[in-house]
């Protein structure tokens, strides 16, 4: 999971942060920084707030997955 998120951050992404759980656990992570101007890390503990804008790029997330069979609506 790691080397993803560090990945999105080499290809251009300022920060991202990940918190993981299934039945077996959780996972917690971050690369990049939470601030431009500071450079602050982001701390993997840490929380946003998300828009109404994900609400549609969490559509397409999840229909491209049953496209490819991955989930079932």
């Amino acid at each position: 999971m790691q080397r993803i998120l560090d990945r999105l951050v080499d290809e251009g992404a300022a920060g991202v942060l990940l918190h993981y759980r299934d039945e077996q656990g959780e996972w917690r992570g971050s690369s990049g920084v939470a601030d431009l101007e500071s450079r602050c890390p982001i701390d993997p503990d840490g929380w946003f707030r998300i828009g109404s804008v994900t609400k549609t790029f969490t559509a397409a997330v999840v229909l491209s997955l049953v496209a490819d069979g991955l989930v079932e609506l």
